[in-house]
């Protein structure tokens, strides 16, 4: 079985290394690029921070040198950044945006201040309403932006219309749609039908989940390790054969 990661470089890499520890081929194509924006990032007037990417947390570890503030991280990665970063105060909603800002309204008080919302510039939950409408006041401050790719490599392009690439893993609504477009514009289509995608949540499986593919599945929990996991029981259950 040979999967193809579509993270960014350095998510991609990460998750290269695990798999190949797990005996799964690979080939790497990144859909999205990080552009940061560095600025600093002015934290002190605010009760907590809310981050919901890695990404964001990276930028947030560079932008201020002030660690005690809490910070309210969407996942396990994002949260590990952050503390590895040395802030004192992590939470960690296990990769659901909507259980994020429970904990938020349950733990904080809109009377003691407001509130710092780290992110990219394209965002999928518009977590600024959901705390308004429950009187808290936001701040956001966006610290990158993600450039979607134009094109697949030559070489992936070679393996998809060998039917050298079994499985597509997908992080993110915006890499699985970017993935979509460039096959509809290159007129290949009908390679979704020797495809399996593999997508880290229901979230991200939608805007593709009509298009043909063999099969669609959705990891366990919205984390890397669950996705893995689900890479590992795909690959069990369909025999790991290599390809040429």
């Amino acid at each position: 079985m040979k999967v193809l990661i579509t993270r960014h470089e350095s998510n991609g890499i990460n998750l290269d290394n695990i798999l190949s520890q797990e005996g799964i081929a690979t080939m790497r194509e990144p859909l999205l690029k990080i552009v940061p924006k560095f600025e600093p990032i002015l934290v002190k007037n605010f009760q907590a921070l809310i981050v919901t990417s890695a990404n964001g947390s990276i930028a947030l570890a560079k932008g201020t040198d002030y660690r005690k503030i809490p910070v309210f991280a969407v996942g396990g990665a994002t949260a590990a950044i952050a503390i590895e970063a040395g802030f004192e105060q992590v939470r960690n909603a296990d990769g659901r945006v909507l259980t994020l800002t429970d904990i938020i309204i349950s733990e904080l008080n809109p009377d003691h201040g407001p509130l710092l919302y780290i992110s990219g510039e394209n965002i999928s939950v518009d977590i600024e309403k959901i705390l308004r409408a429950e009187k808290f006041k936001i701040h956001r401050q966006i610290v990158y932006r993600a450039v979607p790719a134009k094109a697949l490599s030559a070489s992936t392009m070679h393996a998809l219309r060998k039917n050298n690439i079994d499985v597509v893993s997908f992080f993110s609504p915006r890499t699985a749609i970017t993935f979509a477009k460039i096959i509809e514009k290159e007129r290949l289509r009908e390679i979704f039908r020797s495809l399996k995608a593999v997508c880290l949540s229901e979230a991200v499986a939608d805007p593709i989940r009509n298009l043909g593919w063999q099969e669609v599945l959705i990891s366990g929990t919205p984390d890397q390790e669950s996705l893995v996991r689900s890479l590992c029981e795909l690959r069990d259950r369909d025999g790991s054969a290599d390809h040429d």
